[in-house]
């Protein structure tokens, strides 16, 4: 199966107004008390959508009109505060598949990247252009190019910037190109030797996998050792360093009609 590359998100967007949204704002720590990060989309923001009783306040993400948004537009330093991984786990479960804003936290960046979920930076004046127009007609396109770092919508163009190494890694392309041969119905054991190495070279060390199957009837704990096994000798870890789950995609997609199965994985990483 070929790999995917992102090179483009589309979607209708979404304004959260406001600098230094932090991690707690937009996945509360009561929330984090899970196995998994399934489920956690209903939580993102939660305070500020919710009044204690669990009734709706006013709020953009609760609006009709941006209901279905994929692009989240955003002030500077978003995602300051603690590093908690289920903040970008909650917005991705949300539906958000790119955010825009001023700024980011380093660390909400490199989380976000791994996702496959582009954090596309762009100057103040675009952002509120840009959330002008969603609030103007939440029903506009936008249409985000990551290989020209523009952002189409509303009939503007805007420029936006995105660090070259986050954009090929968003590119699995770029590493293992469909076109190219050599990666033709290769065993997923060798694409992990190879981002072993590319890691290596980066003076990158891997602390931990954590992988989640998706499959409609999962029964893998038969064959978890084995798999962790494959992966750790893979990426020269441990096998202490390996994580692997599964969870079911609730009869949707191909996955539902049991026709394949799916894979993510989240890498804990350590740079120089």
């Amino acid at each position: 199966m070929a790999l995917e590359q992102i090179k483009q998100v589309k979607g209708t967007g979404v304004p959260v107004t406001g600098d230094d949204i932090d991690t707690d704002r937009i996945i509360p720590a009561r929330f984090m008390k899970c196995v998994t990060f399934d489920g956690l989309g209903e939580f993102m923001f939660y305070d500020v959508r919710f009044n204690e009783d669990k009734s709706p306040k006013k709020h953009t993400l609760n609006d009709v009109n941006y209901k279905g948004a994929k692009i989240l537009i955003t002030g500077n330093n978003f995602g300051c505060g603690s590093s908690r991984e289920h903040a970008p786990q909650a917005i991705y479960r949300f539906g958000i598949r790119a955010v825009i804003a001023e700024g980011f936290a380093e660390i909400f960046f490199g989380n976000s990247t791994t996702l496959s979920m582009p954090c596309l930076t762009v100057s103040k004046a675009d952002r509120q252009s840009l959330q002008e127009i969603v609030q103007t007609k939440p029903e506009t396109e936008i249409t985000i190019d990551l290989e020209t770092k523009k952002i189409q919508a509303g009939g503007k163009t805007f420029p936006c910037e995105i660090r070259e190494s986050a954009r090929q890694v968003l590119d699995i392309g770029y590493h293992f190109p469909n076109t190219d041969p050599r990666w033709k119905d290769v065993p997923s054991k060798i694409f992990l030797e190879q981002i072993r190495e590319l890691l290596r070279g980066m003076k990158v060390t891997i602390n931990n996998i954590d992988a989640t199957l998706v499959c409609e009837a999962p029964k893998i704990n038969p064959h978890i050792k084995a798999m962790k096994a494959v992966i750790a000798e893979a990426l020269m870890i441990r096998l202490d360093q390996v994580g692997i789950k599964a969870t079911t995609n609730e009869t949707m997609g191909f996955v539902g009609r049991k026709e394949g199965i799916a894979a993510m994985a989240v890498a804990s990483v350590e740079t120089p």
